[in-house]
């Protein structure tokens, strides 16, 4: 009508409303909350400070505001705090990305692995509960480095496809999760559906897939008492979205 036309995109609405003398878009999400938040991470000294990575819409950080800043542009992934030193933030697009912020957001540097390939669109990585200076990335490997902070963190592989009973079948790590109350024991999932387990900080890999299950992972948990209480987290359809052991 009258010549206006609406575009919906990753970003939202919005309405082109003037071709001379110049174009101008108006802006129509208004409080539309579309956003949608890949992994989102608080501030340790703060419950009013928070970041978050968005599918399309970058990286954001909630100050106190329901107005986000915009602290990194494109694909948004999973983010990151310090728990030690809140100022330390890390952030990742989508493919080899991590990036980190050692002044909380203004700027971020790059510290993938070296040399790293392969992966999920937003590859996965967590940080050691117990230790905030251990880092674990999955590809199709799993890297650990335990100087985050340091100009150039030093990565090594610690599941390397094929090695120590890890044997993924070329299938991309899915989901990473590290025991608090036992730091050398990582649980494993990869998109094939496979569960792999070391209690020896990758020394060697056991196979404890659950029987059945040639899909998918979004989430694996390690009760923080207990490295030998688990949960997985499917993103499938219909029953059987949730195990424990």
């Amino acid at each position: 009508a009258n010549g206006d036309l609406l575009d919906s995109n990753d970003g939202g609405i919005w309405e082109l409303n003037s071709f001379s003398p110049s174009v101008a878009w108006t802006d129509l999400n208004g409080d539309l909350e579309i956003t949608e938040f890949e992994g989102i991470a608080v501030d340790p000294t703060s419950s009013g400070i928070a970041y978050g990575g968005s599918q399309d819409n970058g990286t954001e950080q909630y100050a106190g505001s329901t107005t986000w800043t915009s602290i990194a542009g494109g694909d948004g992934g999973f983010t990151f705090v310090d728990q030690s030193s809140h100022m330390t933030v890390y952030q990742e697009y989508f493919g080899i990305s991590l990036n980190r912020s050692t002044n909380g957001g203004s700027t971020f540097t790059g510290i993938s692995p070296p040399g790293a390939t392969g992966g999920l669109f937003y590859v996965p990585y967590v940080m050691d509960p117990s230790n905030s200076n251990r880092l674990l990335y999955g590809t199709g490997t799993l890297y650990e480095t335990t100087d985050a902070t340091a100009s150039t963190p030093v990565w090594s592989a610690i599941g390397t496809p094929g090695t120590g009973g890890f044997n993924t079948g070329g299938a991309a790590i899915a989901t990473i999760a590290i025991a608090q109350s036992s730091p050398s024991t990582v649980y494993v999932a990869t998109s094939g559906g496979q569960i792999f387990l070391t209690t020896n900080d990758g020394g060697s890999w056991t196979n404890v897939s659950i029987p059945g299950v040639t899909n998918g992972y979004e989430n694996l948990q390690v009760d923080p008492l207990n490295s030998q209480i688990a949960y997985a987290i499917r993103d499938v359809y219909g029953s059987g979205k949730i195990f424990m052991t």
